[in-house]
């Protein structure tokens, strides 16, 4: 199926351990990572749904959500928060890539198709 051929597209963020160091100045989005790191989705979401007061811990959950959201085959929640990041410094490449995703998987052709001619120029 196209579902199950995309999620094996899914690009997931590199793991905290890898990375080498702390993520983040709040506990609880450092949880919530530790635990998406494990693939505890459904414990990590909520977390990650918190209002943080800062707009770089926001994009940061915002961009795990989109990941959370797009593994429970929530498409248009989860293409609500790439768009959320489409301008981001960091995230911005691979929030345009799981979009086209996220579109494709949407039946979106016109949106997916106008986003991938972006990334060819």
């Amino acid at each position: 199926s196209s579902e199950g051929y995309a999620s094996t597209l899914q690009e997931l963020p590199m793991p905290s351990a890898k990375r080498g160091s702390t993520i983040s100045t709040s506990p609880k989005l450092d949880s919530a990572i530790v635990l998406f790191d494990d693939k505890r989705y459904d414990l990590a979401k909520p977390l990650f749904e918190n209002n943080f007061q800062s707009d770089s811990l926001n994009s940061i959950a915002s961009y795990y959500l989109g990941h959370i959201y797009y593994i429970n085959k929530e498409y248009f929640k989860a293409a609500t928060k790439f768009e959320s990041l489409i301008n981001h410094k960091s995230y911005s490449y691979y929030a345009k890539y799981h979009l086209v995703l996220c579109y494709n998987l949407q039946k979106d052709k016109t949106k997916a198709k106008k986003l991938k001619e972006q990334f060819e120029k």
